[in-house]
């Protein structure tokens, strides 16, 4: 049976997350759990699984490696200028979420997953908010580094959708994969299909 000190429950929960002075994380969802579960028939395999219940993630990227798309294309504009510049790239991580620094609430070295269900994820570009992904249920994956999103998947930025039922992102390259069938509306056409590997302004040729 489960000690009530195996768990830890907070409703109303709000949480900035920051790592090298910047904010990387946000988040707030109706209710917030943590608890100890069995890896295997042996309780030496303890871990941790924390689940979000109603959870909107915002997630701040940084300078990284990987070009973006024309400022005119992302969901809102910065107050200060501060979006891509006009017809150009603007590269883009989001390697720092993973942080041990900006999860301080996580035992991050027994925590396997954390679950979200349902979830609204925006993502933005330092300060412009340029792709907001929406689901059932998505997971962060520590081990993995990724986050997999789970049921009525949805992706929007700028013109472009993308629908799907199952999606991974990768937060440290800023791509999107897509295993199973999905269908992809950009303002030249309509995809679609199966497998597909793109960036998350879902730039595609």
């Amino acid at each position: 049976l489960r000690s009530p000190r195996d768990a830890v429950q907070i409703r109303g929960f709000q949480f900035d997350g920051h790592f090298d002075g910047k904010r990387v994380l946000s988040i707030k969802a109706e209710k917030f759990t943590i608890e100890k579960k069995k890896l295997g028939p042996f309780s030496l395999g303890l871990f941790h699984v924390a689940n979000f219940r109603d959870a909107v993630i915002d997630i701040y990227g940084r300078p990284g490696t990987f070009a973006g798309i024309p400022e005119e294309d992302s969901l809102e504009k910065s107050s200060e200028g501060k979006g891509r510049s006009p017809g150009g790239a603007r590269p883009v991580t989001f390697r720092d979420v993973f942080k041990k620094e900006a999860l301080p609430f996580l035992p991050t070295k027994r925590v396997a997953s954390v679950i979200m269900e349902p979830v609204c994820l925006n993502l933005y570009d330092e300060r412009a908010l340029v792709t907001r992904i929406t689901a059932s249920s998505a997971t962060i994956r520590m081990k993995n580094r990724d986050v997999l999103f789970e049921g009525n998947v949805r992706v929007i930025t700028g013109k472009r959708r993308l629908r799907t039922d199952q999606l991974s992102l990768l937060p440290e390259t800023a791509m999107l994969r897509v295993e199973k069938h999905f269908t992809l509306e950009t303002p030249e056409k309509r995809l679609d299909g199966e497998n597909l590997s793109t960036d998350i302004y879902l730039s595609v040729k």
